[in-house]
């Protein structure tokens, strides 16, 4: 079955140069879509602070550019996106084929190994449409919240994977909801007894804070 990830950011070192090389050691068919700017507050996400029209000042767009070449990676970059929610309908919209569709915050990290056992999730689970995870929420360098339930894991978080299929697009960034999809998901407990356990370096830099 074929992956396909993207990920929206500004501002998304140094994790995203992590990202790739995690990718790019993938033993399977990938693809990943990055959509890069500045994403106004309206849609989902019309909490959000207003933000200046720009691409990524941490060195993002420079790296973004050394590997927009590469055969399977598009980059789709502008100043200024109406909301998140058409971040990721742009990047949907690159997509051509059925495949498993991954959404990897440019702060989440996955290995090699998990993304194939996911694959190999939905393969042999047909009805399977979705997946939610646990993950490792990170307060700082060395610390991880680990509550089941609490901050950084509260239920109904991480739906993070779906079964895709071409025309397909994001109601909502925030909470993920895809128009028209009947959830079918397979659950945290689930995931987690396979290892789908993803790091997510939320606060874990100063910066970030």
């Amino acid at each position: 079955m074929k992956l396909r990830i993207f990920t929206i950011c500004l501002d998304g070192m140094p994790w995203i140069a992590s990202q790739f090389a995690a990718w790019n050691r993938l033993e399977c068919d990938w693809r990943w879509i990055v959509v890069e700017g500045a994403a106004m507050n309206n849609g989902s996400t019309k909490w959000c602070q207003p933000q200046s029209s720009r691409l990524s000042v941490d060195g993002t767009t420079e790296f973004l550019s050394c590997i927009r070449n590469h055969p399977r990676v598009t980059v789709i970059q502008q100043q200024s996106w109406d909301s998140k929610d058409a971040m990721c309908n742009a990047a949907l919209r690159e997509i051509k084929e059925p495949c498993i569709l991954l959404q990897a915050d440019s702060d989440e990290l996955w290995s090699p190994d998990q993304l194939i056992a996911l694959i190999r999730l939905f393969h042999d689970n047909p009805s399977t449409n979705c997946a939610r995870f646990f993950c490792r929420y990170f307060l700082g360098p060395n610390i991880i919240a680990t509550s089941k339930d609490g901050y950084g894991n509260r239920s109904g978080e991480w739906l993070r994977a779906w079964r895709f299929s071409p025309g397909m697009r994001f109601n909502t960034h925030e909470p993920p909801n895809i128009e028209d999809l009947r959830e079918c998901p397979a659950g945290r407990d689930r995931t987690r007894e396979m290892g789908l356990v993803f790091d997510h370096y939320a606060y874990a830099t100063i910066k970030q804070v």
